[in-house]
């Protein structure tokens, strides 16, 4: 399985691509089951951008971005991303470590 920090490496790369470095800070993935027992990714992102310059189109079309590059590395668990603010973020750090 592939650790945790190179999942997280994948992820932020991705979305810095797509969303610009500057709007994406930390990143942190999770490794959970869903409901039905499937391996997930849950991915909290922290945007520093505006409400404003959130594109929700892109944030659509990240996923599949991501799972292809998550795919490359022998990771098959579907992505569930939450976009945090960085207040937010800090409650996600502190709970994380």
């Amino acid at each position: 399985m592939v650790e945790t920090r190179e999942m997280e490496t994948i992820v932020e790369r991705v979305l810095k691509n797509m969303f610009g470095d500057a709007k994406i800070g930390d990143v942190r993935v999770v490794c959970a089951h869903d409901e039905d027992g499937d391996d997930i990714l849950l991915i909290k992102v922290e945007f520093n951008g505006t409400e404003e310059e959130f594109d929700a189109s892109v944030a659509v079309r990240v996923v599949r971005h991501m799972r292809s590059r998550l795919a490359e590395a022998q990771v098959q668990a579907f992505p569930v991303i939450s976009y945090l603010s960085s207040s937010e973020m800090n409650e996600v750090r502190d709970a994380v470590g």
